[in-house]
């Protein structure tokens, strides 16, 4: 947020902070994807454990101050890209954002993966 306030300044045209919120859009997708996968990273690896908890739910409430449910959708997110080398790579490309992949991930496996990615790559 601090990067978008120093972008913009009251008195600006509607142009000028139309583009400040489509770079702080672009920021925040960013900052998701890669949330995302270093999360994963921490969870697969388990290292949690080396920061001094002993369940990723624990590490995620204290550190970085997840809800229940925002690391339940963390957790499943994690475990589907772990699970599916197309999705993860489209996540990690940048061609999937984080939401589409959430909102896909209850239903994509191993049958449906490739049309579910390119489905939710093209809408």
């Amino acid at each position: 947020m601090l990067e978008a306030r120093q972008e913009t300044r009251s008195g600006q045209s509607a142009r000028e902070v139309h583009l400040a919120l489509k770079s702080a859009l672009k920021k925040m997708a960013e900052a998701e994807k890669c949330a995302v996968i270093c999360f994963g990273e921490i969870m697969a690896r388990r290292l949690y454990r080396e920061l001094g908890y002993g369940s990723i739910n624990h590490y995620a409430e204290a550190e970085l101050g997840f809800s229940a449910r925002r690391t339940r959708d963390f957790v499943a997110l994690s475990r589907k890209l772990a699970d599916l080398p197309r999705l993860k790579a489209e996540v990690e490309s940048g061609k999937l954002g984080y939401t589409a992949a959430r909102v896909i991930a209850p239903i994509v496996d191993r049958t449906n993966e490739q049309g579910w990615v390119e489905y939710a790559t093209t809408h």
